[in-house]
């Protein structure tokens, strides 16, 4: 993809976030990792999620509040992916997810590439082991 494409869709996402979180301004101000009353080993799985695509250098978001009130755990400009932290994800709640957040009706669905869903459960108790995961597993 090149830079105008993916400025293109940058601008894209950003837009389609509810107001308060558009403007480029928010997304550089906004540098840490949000908590949205999230047990511990969600809050590390975000964390480690955010650090690792901050370093890669992109614009990252976390709880980023979309339309009607949901919030995603962590929204990344630069790929248009929705990461999700779901302990013990089911199918129910993975198509509920996959209606809310790729609704073709909203802005919000029409710019999301997909959803990338990850169980705080299914990864290792240790921080840095978990870290080590978490970039392998974000490694494309």
């Amino acid at each position: 993809m090149n830079k105008k494409d993916l400025e293109r869709r940058r601008q894209k996402i950003k837009s389609a976030v509810s107001p308060e979180n558009r403007g480029n301004g928010y997304w550089r101000e906004q540098r840490g990792v949000k908590r949205h009353g999230d047990k511990w080993k969600h809050f590390l799985v975000k964390a480690a999620v955010f650090q690792f695509l901050s370093d890669q250098g992109h614009e990252i978001l976390t709880e980023v509040e979309i339309h009607e009130g949901y919030k995603v755990d962590v929204l990344d400009a630069e790929t248009a992916l929705i990461y999700e932290i779901e302990t013990g994800l089911n199918k129910r709640t993975r198509r509920s997810k996959l209606k809310r957040y790729l609704d073709p009706e909203t802005d919000f669905g029409r710019a999301i590439e997909d959803i990338v869903f990850i169980d705080p459960e299914d990864l290792p108790d240790d921080i840095n082991e978990l870290k080590e995961e978490i970039e392998a597993y974000l490694t494309f």
